[in-house]
């Protein structure tokens, strides 16, 4: 329903801004523009309202299907790619430093508050 209605009033907008330049261009009298801005006005507004419902019923559900199936095939490729990485990610206790080997969970509790350094500004 919304893109009828922008369509028809996009269109017969921009027509209107034409159909109002050139008659000034022109020098046409105020009547004619005025006239021939309201004429032209109501055929493209409601060619314009056509057009979107055109577009509406045969377009937007073919590109509704096809967005869809677009989000699902790179959802799909992004979790492939997450399972890789992560099958990747091997943890050898070779490679690991001492300190690292050494390390205990150590939670964050009232005591360790005393270890963390606050900034210069606070």
């Amino acid at each position: 329903m919304v893109l009828k209605i922008w369509l028809a009033i996009g269109l017969a907008l921009t027509v209107a801004m034409i159909i109002i330049l050139m008659g000034i261009m022109n020098q046409a009298r105020f009547t004619v523009i005025l006239y021939r801005t309201i004429f032209s006005i109501g055929i493209f507004a409601s060619c314009g309202y056509i057009i979107g419902m055109v577009c509406e019923t045969r377009f937007l559900p073919y590109a509704k299907k096809l967005l869809e199936t677009d989000v699902n095939n790179q959802y799909d490729n992004e979790m492939k790619t997450i399972d890789e990485e992560e099958a990747s990610i091997d943890i050898d206790p070779e490679h690991l430093t001492e300190e690292q080997k050494e390390a205990e969970f150590a939670p964050f509790t009232t005591d360790n508050l005393k270890h963390v350094v606050s900034p210069p500004n606070s």
